[in-house]
């Protein structure tokens, strides 16, 4: 199940890495361009998000009701603030978005979780 999932995130995170401005700055290259193109980050990072990260956010939820703080609890936090801050900094246009560290960081995290 976690080797499937891993798989599929991994693909899903390739085009917001791609579309993503930070590594595109970082990596001296600008994406295709396109007509809807600037919402293919966030877009296919929502999608990682709930396929990837919502097993995170159901065993965080355990670990607070069992008030024993984990490796998932903290996983969970990252992972919201990183897409509450994405979102707002993409519609109210306050900052740079993090799309592509909250799926490249959900990716491994599929592959090792085991719970």
């Amino acid at each position: 199940m976690f080797k499937r999932r891993f798989v599929i995130c991994f693909v899903l995170a390739i085009p917001v890495l791609i579309y993503s401005p930070f590594i595109q700055d970082l990596l001296g290259f600008t994406a295709p361009t396109m007509p809807g193109s600037e919402f293919i980050a966030p877009v296919f990072g929502i999608v990682v998000l709930v396929y990837g990260g919502v097993p995170f956010l159901r065993m965080a939820t355990t670990e607070a009701r069992n008030r024993e703080p984990g490796i998932m609890m903290l996983v969970s936090l990252a992972i919201t603030v990183a897409f509450v801050y994405s979102i707002a900094a993409f519609f109210l246009g306050i900052g740079e978005t993090f799309f592509w560290e909250l799926s490249w960081g959900i990716r491994p995290s599929c592959c090792t979780s085991r719970r």
